[in-house]
């Protein structure tokens, strides 16, 4: 629970993938299907395949990257037979076109952070953006604790079904009169859109000759149908008109 604490205030998503794989050392004797016909050895490349299928995603979710964990049982031959551990690995994907040796810097910091926590140092492979160690190892290793952290309970929540439709994004950049916020200029813009606006980010600020420019990045989305870019255009026209009925000079 600390381990997943610490991950996701790093702003990881715990996700959780197959036990099964298409290629891999231990098959199966009865399949489930063609693409599951081996246990995994490892989490790598499953945490892989997840980064690569949601760094589309950065924008929906108003992330600078894209981050994933997980905590899973892998599989391995040994003398013996069959072995097993609980593996922990976790990925990032700074970039959407893949890989970038960026990512490897941002896992070293994680790595520390985790050992920082636990108190011990971690036998972690880092293989292009993906880290993993053995976990069974690690917290075997661990002092039996004398007590248990006390749990706060949180508060209720309701699922809300995500769209599954594609989402479409504008950017908008404007010179701000003196003293305004970044606050009260995305206030004043999510205020001329509808609901088929889901997110607003302010990705960039910086002032020359004494003037303030502002840019953020809108995300549209349908809860029922893909949008057009005719609707699109038609919310952002009112972003527009609203800008510049504050007297902000769109770039």
């Amino acid at each position: 629970e600390q381990v997943r604490d610490v991950l996701i205030e790093l702003g990881f998503s715990e996700v959780i993938t197959s036990s099964f794989r298409k290629k891999d050392k231990i098959k199966l004797r009865n399949a489930l299907a063609s693409d599951k016909g081996c246990l995994r050895s490892s989490l790598t490349k499953n945490i892989a395949e997840a980064l690569d299928k949601n760094v589309g995603f950065v924008d929906l979710l108003g992330a600078q990257d894209t981050r994933v964990f997980e905590i899973g049982t892998v599989f391995y031959k040994t003398e013996d037979g069959i072995a097993e551990h609980v593996a922990l690995a976790f990925g990032v994907r700074t970039r959407q076109t893949g890989y970038n040796p960026k990512d490897d810097k941002i896992l070293e910091e994680v790595i520390a952070v985790l050992e920082g926590k636990l108190g011990v140092q971690l036998a972690v492979t880092i293989e292009k953006g993906v880290a993993e160690t053995n976990f069974t190892e690690v917290f075997t290793g661990l002092p039996v604790p004398e007590k248990y952290d006390h749990v706060e309970v949180g508060e209720e929540i309701v699922y809300k079904p995500f769209s599954t439709f594609q989402h479409m994004t504008r950017d908008i950049a404007f010179w701000v009169s003196e003293g305004t916020e970044v606050a009260e200029a995305q206030a004043v813009l999510d205020a001329a859109t509808g609901d088929l606006r889901v997110r607003t980010t302010h990705v960039d600020e910086f002032t020359k000759d004494g003037r303030t420019s502002l840019a953020f990045r809108m995300v549209f989305q349908a809860p029922d149908r893909t949008l057009t870019d005719d609707e699109v255009n038609a919310e952002m026209d009112k972003v527009y008109k609203a800008a510049e009925d504050n007297g902000w000079e769109t770039r």
